[in-house]
């Protein structure tokens, strides 16, 4: 094995473990915040989960999250404490959330009819990123036991994060899709896998706040159309939005088409909006749908979001920049 493959074994490691030589940890507090009840910040280490275990945190609380990161392995200890606990996980208005942190954010979950669902919030001008393990500096050589160790921690660590709020029967992913698993995988010691536009946290059922109202003009559902289809659409689908077919259902609501989605762009994309008087425009969608025949009768439209309306084109920092205009 060569001297860089077994440097980057090494890394792994050493970020997992990396606790016990962290001279400082995370303090977790009780904030009186709009969007949280509780703040963890600061570095991730050794004992913080003890730390916020000793607060009165509770099933419906919420925890805000300020970190560079720190010890992976401490980090997936808070993680797999919080999911289940309804305890749900915030990154607030101009916060950062990186590396261990990130894993943190991902765990945060809330209760429906006894069914565990995961809620995460960010602010749209918040930063999230998972980074990749960093590696220790060349030594000169490495005994097997060195290899077996970082090989056996190094497989765990990525299993703890796929099974992550998986459900109890092992099935499907859990909190943190797979491909995006792979995604920081692939980075390098000093590269970060940023979530900073509206797909991204779509693929991570990240709710974002701080975002303006959707005035639902054709262009925002469009948008709307390639957030709900997970970007699977054709370049081209939202060029000539302004100009898409659109009907009357009833005095309240329009019903627009798009051209261009689902598999080869094959498929039409569905979305009503609805004014009522003073009231914020309502949309709802419904996704691959016939280009010919439209929605079926008594096709169930789903009610859409402000973020739905976001370009998926620009980040947010492109975004929140246009918003000040």
């Amino acid at each position: 094995m060569t001297l860089k493959r077994l440097g980057l074994l090494m890394g792994v490691i050493a970020a997992l473990m990396s606790a016990a030589s962290h001279a400082g940890a995370a303090q977790v507090t009780q904030v009186d915040r709009p969007a949280c009840k509780y703040l963890l910040k600061g570095e991730i280490a050794k004992g913080d989960l003890e730390e916020l275990q000793a607060t009165e945190i509770k099933y419906g609380d919420s925890l805000c999250l300020e970190s560079d990161g720190g010890s992976y392995q401490a980090g997936l200890n808070i993680a797999e404490y919080l999911v289940g606990r309804g305890i749900y996980t915030v990154i607030d208005r101009k916060s950062h959330c990186f590396s261990s942190c990130a894993i943190i954010f991902m765990a945060g979950s809330e209760s429906e009819e006894g069914i565990q669902l995961s809620l995460r919030r960010m602010h749209i001008t918040a930063q999230l990123g998972f980074h990749a393990p960093y590696v220790l500096p060349p030594v000169t050589s490495y005994t097997s036991e060195h290899i077996k160790a970082a090989y056996a921690v190094g497989l765990d660590a990525v299993a703890r994060m796929m099974t992550l709020g998986q459900n109890a029967y092992g099935l499907g992913e859990g909190h943190i899709p797979n491909r995006v698993i792979l995604e920081l995988l692939k980075k390098g010691p000093d590269e970060v896998y940023l979530v900073d536009t509206v797909l991204k946290s779509a693929e991570l059922d990240i709710q974002l706040f701080g975002v303006p109202k959707a005035r639902w003009a054709p262009p925002e559902a469009c948008n709307a159309c390639i957030v709900r289809n997970g970007g699977f659409s054709t370049t081209d689908a939202c060029d000539r939005a302004r100009t898409a077919p659109s009907r009357r259902v009833d005095k309240k609501t329009v019903e627009y088409t798009f051209n261009g989605f689902g598999a080869e762009g094959a498929s039409s994309c569905v979305v009503r909006v609805r004014s009522e008087g003073d009231k914020p425009m309502r949309a709802s969608i419904v996704t691959n749908t016939d280009p010919e025949e439209g929605p079926p009768s008594g096709a169930h439209f789903s009610q859409l979001t402000d973020q739905d309306a976001l370009s998926t084109a620009k980040t947010f920092e492109e975004l929140t920049a246009d918003f000040k205009d």
